[in-house]
């Protein structure tokens, strides 16, 4: 209906508006990637990383997420910090965002490390993925198994808790929300209509009429934002 459709147009500008004077008032803070080599074989380095934010230190291990000053998770090793750029989320946001996923016990060195928690922050704080250089443990040990048998001396175990972990999926629910692609409702339907119907039966309902809109992007500010059109129907 025109009117619901002038409804959310209002609502979209107004939250824009509202997001674009937050952003504004948000002071940023740098945010850098801090490197250590821990070891590996010829052509196989192993790296640990953590997340520098704000003079803490952001990092994964057996007890979970890891807030401490300074590099206290790299130890006495040669550590090397990047600069990755800034963000204004603050640590506790950033925090609140990963936790649920990086729960204490559930580390594995190889699907669910250090590096997965700080390719995820990086994603969350400046829109970058970690350098896939650091992760070259992880992919051979995953091609071959019984290298990082070895190299452990025996004492790896795969984490139970670990299993089933997809960085990818988490970045992807990190930016659009869980489910963000699943099947939707055109806007104005009555709710029987999916938008993810397909093509031939779209043509069969209406000769010639595009898919329906999912997802708006309200652009240009800093921190891109989106939302969802089912969401915004049924709230406004």
């Amino acid at each position: 209906r025109k009117q619901d459709r002038d409804r959310l147009g209002y609502a979209v500008v107004v939250l824009a508006m509202g997001h674009a004077a937050s952003v504004a008032s948000t002071p940023s803070t740098c945010v850098e990637l801090a490197v250590s080599q821990i070891g590996g074989v010829a052509g196989c380095k192993a790296y640990h990383t953590s997340i520098l934010a704000a003079g803490e230190e952001y990092s994964f291990s057996e007890e979970g997420i890891v807030v401490a000053p300074g590099l206290l998770s790299h130890g006495d090793g040669q550590v090397t910090q990047l600069s990755m750029g800034s963000t204004r989320l603050t640590g506790k946001e950033l925090e609140a965002r990963l936790r649920p996923h990086f729960l204490p016990g559930s580390y594995d060195l190889l699907k669910k490390n250090c590096n997965s928690f700080s390719d995820a922050a990086l994603f969350v704080l400046v829109g970058k993925r970690l350098d896939q250089r650091y992760r070259q443990l992880e992919k051979v040990g995953a091609r071959f198994p019984q290298l990082i048998a070895n190299l452990s001396r025996g004492s790896y175990a795969p984490n139970a808790k670990a299993e089933g972990f997809d960085l990818d999926k988490l970045c992807a629910d990190l930016q659009f929300g869980p489910g963000w692609a699943a099947g939707g409702r055109s806007l104005g339907s009555s709710g029987s209509e999916p938008c993810c119907a397909d093509a031939g039966t779209r043509r069969g309902r209406g000769q010639g009429r595009k898919a329906a809109l999912k997802r708006v992007l309200i652009l240009p500010f800093q921190d891109t934002f989106e939302f969802n059109f089912d969401h915004m129907y049924q709230q406004y």
